[in-house]
């Protein structure tokens, strides 16, 4: 259930890296798939004797030793925790940054060899759409203005220089703002939407947990019992352990109300009741002074030890809480080995005739109904 209910993005950033990490790694693949093939083309097809080819040459390996290496970075992110996050955001800028200046200085050779255009004004939207919405507008300014300044020093070796620079630095801090604001705007509505989700199931579970518990001792009540009672039977028939039920009456409650008044009661009840949830979690209030504890245990003996010693630690514990009066607990114990083929209903009746034994017998202690052992 927590699982579900988890964050889905923590952060604006965490939301890129997810969104963009498919398209990424898909593009990144496709790039050095296109770099083999032309390294592939001047191994083979030209004459690699040349100065020219060489340049061109390395510069297609270095590009695409670049993208291998960033391949093997991309597959190992997969877990997308904090580090592996800032890792991604800040590979792919670095990716981006490299790739444009390796397109400015690939630009520059060309121009030396009075190539008509660079390769630039090719890759440029290329490497919008790959710099995704992660590239930031700032960069992309930084980049272009020095794009801006190559061409105008390239003079007339290149046609429009000023004019091709200005609309590719233009459109794409266009294309990449407006990116940037729909991508955040679905992160809004996404996380919002979450949000709400989250408040509600918190408050379903809120809701579900006062139903099973009891307002003024925290413990379970008849509804939490009457589940849990199933569900560690089940877990008592599957181990082939016994199951025990001890019903828990508090002696002499009935004086402290009317003697020291109803606040003073629930005062008891409440620190009774912490006494035996803080030792047993399966604890429950039946109503009024009486509590239930369900135990998964192996023999009655030692069903019968924990009874005893809830008494002794009770009546030390209260002692102090109430002058005048002795605040003791009275126990009815019933305890069933497999195939336990009694009910709930018959587990609580045979505890309640062995609690009353014990009130019986001079309260402050546990019976065991021993004709209903099955």
């Amino acid at each position: 259930m927590h699982s579900r209910n988890k964050e889905p993005f923590s952060s604006f950033l965490e939301y890129i890296a997810k969104v963009n990490y498919s398209k990424v790694l898909i593009l990144t693949f496709s790039i050095n798939i296109y770099l083999l093939t032309l390294i592939t083309y001047y191994l083979f097809a030209r004459n690699l004797a040349e100065t020219r080819n060489i340049i061109y040459f390395s510069f297609y390996c270095l590009l695409f030793t670049v993208f291998l290496v960033s391949i093997a970075v991309f597959i190992r992110i997969h877990t997308f925790t904090p580090k592996q996050i800032k890792l991604f955001n800040y590979w792919v800028n670095g990716l981006c940054g490299f790739t444009m200046f390796w397109c400015l200085s690939y630009t520059i050779i060309d121009l030396h060899y009075n190539y008509p255009l660079p390769v630039l004004s090719f890759l440029t939207y290329c490497m919008v759409f790959m710099g995704g919405l992660i590239l930031s507008p700032i960069f992309v300014s930084i980049v272009f203005t020095l794009a801006w300044v190559i061409f105008n020093l390239a003079g007339s070796r290149i046609i429009y220089g000023t004019f091709l620079s200005l609309h590719l630095f233009l459109t794409s801090v266009v294309y990449i703002g407006i990116g940037l604001i729909v991508m955040y705007t679905n992160y809004r509505i996404r996380r919002r939407d979450w949000e709400q989700t989250h408040i509600l199931k918190k408050l379903n579970h809120e809701l579900e947990t006062a139903v099973r518990t009891d307002y003024l001792t925290g413990l379970g009540n008849r509804l939490a019992f009457d589940e849990t009672f199933s569900f560690i039977k089940k877990e008592c028939l599957s181990e082939n352990m016994g199951l025990g039920l001890l019903f828990i009456d508090i002696d002499n409650f009935k004086t402290v109300n009317d003697k020291f008044g109803h606040q003073k009661g629930d005062e008891v009840l409440k620190y009774s009741s912490n006494l035996i949830k803080n030792l047993y979690p399966h604890a429950f209030r039946f109503g009024g002074e009486e509590f239930l504890i369900l135990l998964k245990i192996a023999n009655v003996d030692e069903l019968m030890q924990i009874s005893n010693n809830i008494c002794q630690m009770v009546e030390k514990s209260l002692a102090p809480l109430v002058s005048d009066i002795d605040i003791t607990v009275s126990i009815g114990v019933h305890y069933e080995t497999p195939p336990i083929n009694s009910t709930i209903y018959d587990f609580i009746n045979y505890a309640d005739i062995a609690l009353y034994q014990a009130k019986k017998a001079g309260k402050n202690r546990a019976h065991l109904q021993y004709n209903h052992i099955k």
